[in-house]
């Protein structure tokens, strides 16, 4: 049976008196020790002490045991349940499994469980934390004035950062009782009023659903629902997600709608001394800035490194303005006592020769303390910086873009011309943009068709063929607009220069040609060879140009004078766009050469022949076909992207078919996603360049595709020559209904 209040006050007397006792004989005897025994004598002035103490302790602790809350009386009872079948303190036997009060409390907490389940729709697990939390969201929506009085927390409870509540006062309450040193910084100028209209859209319960009883689903909620894991449905961390919205609010000027996350989350865009870092760096207050670095947690390297860019800042803008003896003291005691990067330091320090701010900024290409200098420096500093202490600039918006980025990569059939740029869905191309059906033949050769060549303004297009002359064909009308003969025997090549005005031609018969266009007339040959001219390739300048053969490799000028000879023998070659890089191969060798000092830099080499290389516009990637050492019948044969700047073999293309003839490849498609080769089984290959999937073959010639071209101007036109005598210019169903709608109007495809 439960103790009454007598039995109480007695256990509490009881205890009371005897620490009352004790601590009247310590000090009592303390007292009589220090001050003498008085004129009760030793033993009745301890007895006094003692006999006061002892009714004072007991007195309230009497009281006390009487008054002591329910909780503290549960905890009694299951202490003393711990000992049960033992003679209890007030003369009874404890039998009780659970103590009665203790059970009591269970049933009165299920009986408000089982209300609030009916008055809200809710359903929990966890009865106390729910309660709590019901009890306070009704208390916080009815009586806002005296919420913050009447409310408070079991300590046992633990509630969750993610709170969803029926009203503002309510979620505000819960937010300052969860985290009392939570204060979001809000400006009074950015929340303005809502009209009527949009306040019910912005209101909490504008998206809230029912159940079937016609409850508010968004108050289900119970405790251990709320609590979670601090991870997304989709796998990502809450805090860091949360926290990327709230910068992105702010970056697109919704600050009211991002102070009100940061409420409901309880989650801080960044901690105030990183907002006062940021500011002091875009106000230049830079004693503040080097205090506040420290409490950035950076290693000492990265320290170093921060603290010289806020010291050259500094510099800068004491110089601009003309604070000349601060700039040296900054840069004497300042920034040469890091001794980091010196030559830069060297480099401050001839600033101070600046005649002027203009001039300071002219030599330092700065635009000073009133430009983007100090955001620049912001954007520089964050390299430095935890992401996690300081999210980078514009941080989701970056995400998105690089999410695009890699989807237009990755897209197998990449079209440039759609430019529909949405988040709603995926980047997805079709077929048809790439060139797969034959849009006109072109036969004016006699012999098998040895190269291919398209303009620099993809107008015009060169074949050459076995059969010593140069065909020049319209692209327009798809009729030959010239005819270039000269060389007495087969041409292996042709190029045309950077401006289109001529075309220099390698032959068989040792010799390299340099034709005028516009009046299909030989300006010069050029005659220094020992034996077959097998390729050649313009520089940028148009007054020079590379060729090579079996036993040597020329640099020469239009002029016929040889700039850089080189002793080895050149099957094929290929110079960069920006004309800093040559490439030649010749057996299973291929050399890089620096054609600014004309020196070698690089040298890979292959196991197998090559037959042909293409270079990249980057000049960064070469495709290298290769065939075996023994002639052998058309077997499946793989086409190797090199990368130049690692020296290795980065991708491979498989399936077409080379035994022993010259096929060729090169790049091809918007921004050069596709690899294109042709085949010794008559067929045109492409590829994706970045996944190595073969996507599309061509059929239409009736031998061997020996060399494959695509337009530099229109990624919807793809040129191929085959030793069937012909060449074939290929397109979309859209160019072909083009040509079908100029036939009509009389107008030539």
């Amino acid at each position: 049976m439960e103790p009454s209040k007598l039995e109480r006050a007695k256990v509490g007397a009881m205890m009371g008196g005897a620490v009352g006792l004790c601590i009247g004989l310590v000090f009592g005897g303390l007292s009589v020790m220090r001050n003498g025994p008085g004129s009760r004598g030793y033993v009745g002035t301890l007895a006094q002490t003692m006999v006061s103490t002892t009714a004072t302790f007991a007195f309230f602790m009497a009281i006390g045991s009487v008054i002591r809350s329910e909780e503290a009386q549960a905890i009694d009872y299951a202490t003393l349940d711990q000992n049960r079948g033992k003679k209890n303190i007030w003369g009874g036997s404890m039998r009780f499994k659970t103590p009665p009060v203790v059970i009591l409390q269970q049933q009165q907490q299920q009986q408000q469980q089982q209300q609030q389940q009916h008055q809200y729709g809710c359903y929990s697990s966890s009865p106390s934390t729910s309660l709590n939390l019901t009890d306070i969201i009704h208390r916080s929506s009815n009586h806002s004035t005296r919420a913050d009085k009447s409310v408070s927390f079991p300590r046992t409870s633990t509630l969750s950062p993610y709170l969803v509540v029926p009203s503002s006062s309510a979620r505000h309450l819960i937010v300052r009782r969860l985290r009392p040193h939570y204060k979001p910084h809000i400006n009074s100028s950015d929340m303005k009023p809502e009209t009527e209209s949009n306040q019910h859209q912005n209101s909490p319960h504008a998206n809230m659903t029912e159940d079937k009883n016609g409850h508010n689903a968004s108050m289900c909620m119970s405790m251990d629902g709320l609590e979670g894991n601090g991870i997304s449905p989709s796998g990502f961390s809450r805090h860091e997600l949360v926290r990327l919205m709230i910068q992105s609010l702010h970056s697109l000027g919704y600050k009211k709608s991002a102070q009100e996350l940061e409420i409901e989350s309880g989650f801080q865009l960044e901690s105030p001394s990183v907002t006062r870092f940021r500011e002091s760096v875009l106000r230049g207050n830079w004693d503040e800035l080097e205090q506040l670095t420290e409490k950035l947690e950076l290693d000492a390297a990265h320290e170093v490194s921060v603290k010289f860019l806020i010291r050259e800042q500094k510099f800068l803008e004491l110089l601009e303005a003309r604070q000349i003896k601060s700039a040296l003291i900054v840069l004497r005691s300042e920034l040469t006592p890091l001794n980091q990067n010196m030559d830069r330091v060297h480099t401050l320090t001839s600033y101070m020769m600046s005649s002027n701010a203009e001039d300071l900024r002219q030599r330092a290409e700065w635009d000073g303390a009133n430009g983007s200098s100090r955001q620049k420096l912001l954007s520089a500093l964050q390299k430095y910086i935890s992401p996690a202490v300081m999210v980078p600039e514009n941080r989701l918006e970056t995400m998105l873009k690089q999410a695009i980025e890699f989807q237009i990569k990755n897209c197998v059939y990449h079209d440039s011309r759609n430019t529909t740029s949405t988040l709603y869905s995926d980047h997805i191309c079709d077929k048809t943009g790439i060139p797969s059906v034959p849009r006109q033949v072109l036969d004016g050769h006699n012999k098998e068709v040895w190269y291919i060549s398209f303009s620099h303004d993809g107008r015009y297009l060169a074949s050459a063929s076995e059969d010593s002359k140069i065909i020049i064909w319209d692209l327009e009308t798809f009729e030959p607009l010239a005819s270039l003969e000269g060389h007495t025997n087969e041409v292996s090549r042709c190029a045309w220069s950077p401006n289109d005005t001529h075309i220099l031609s390698a032959g068989y018969d040792k010799t390299v040609k340099l034709w005028e266009v516009q009046t299909a007339t030989l300006k010069s040959t050029f005659q220094r060879y020992s034996d077959a001219v097998t390729c050649l390739e313009w520089l940028p300048d148009g007054e020079r140009f590379v060729s090579g053969s079996g036993k040597n490799l020329y640099l020469m000028n239009t002029s016929g004078e040889v700039i850089r000879p080189w002793q080895f023998p050149v099957q094929d070659l290929a110079i960069s766009a920006d004309g800093k890089t040559l490439v030649a191969m010749g057996g299973t060798i291929i050399r890089i050469i620096n054609l600014e000092d004309l020196s070698e830099t690089g040298k890979l080499e292959e196991t197998d022949g090559i037959t042909a290389i293409s270079l990249s516009k980057d000049g960064k990637f070469l495709l290298v076909n290769t065939i075996s050492k023994h002639a052998l019948p058309p077997m499946q044969r793989e086409i190797h992207l090199w990368s130049l700047a690692e020296g290795r073999i980065v991708r491979k293309y498989s399936g077409y078919k080379q035994g022993r003839f010259v096929i060729r490849s090169c790049f091809g498609g918007w921004d050069e996603q596709f690899v294109i080769s042709g085949s010794e089984d008559s067929k045109i290959y492409i590829w994706h360049r970045e996944n190595g999937n073969l996507i599309q073959t061509l059929d239409g010639h009736s031998g061997p595709v020996t060399v494959v071209a695509w337009s530099p101007t229109n990624p919807t036109m793809l040129a191929s020559a085959s030793d069937d005598r012909t060449i074939r210019i290929w397109g979309t169903l859209e160019d072909v209904e083009g040509d079908r709608v100029r036939i009509l109007n009389g107008n030539s495809p």
